[in-house]
């Protein structure tokens, strides 16, 4: 998936924080390959729908001031 170039890429995202979304996005897909239904859209949409997801939730942790980030690792009370 990740050399197919099919993946979500919006502009702006440091590649670090992207790679950590993809990664991230992927070990949800692969734990919940069940719930995918095929009826619903295709398989790619459902990745890209996670992985746009992800990337707003890494974005909020790195703005979060209490939660210690793997980029900063720091702590800010």
């Amino acid at each position: 998936m990740q050399t197919s170039g099919k993946l979500y890429h919006p502009p702006g995202f440091y590649i670090d924080v992207y790679q950590d979304a993809v990664i991230r996005t992927l070990g949800v897909v692969f734990q919940n390959i069940n719930v995918y239904n095929y009826d619903k859209g295709k398989f790619m949409k459902w990745v890209n729908f996670r992985l746009y997801v992800m990337l707003q939730k890494v974005r909020k942790e790195l703005n979060e001031p209490f939660i210690q980030s793997q980029y900063s690792k720091t702590i800010i009370i």
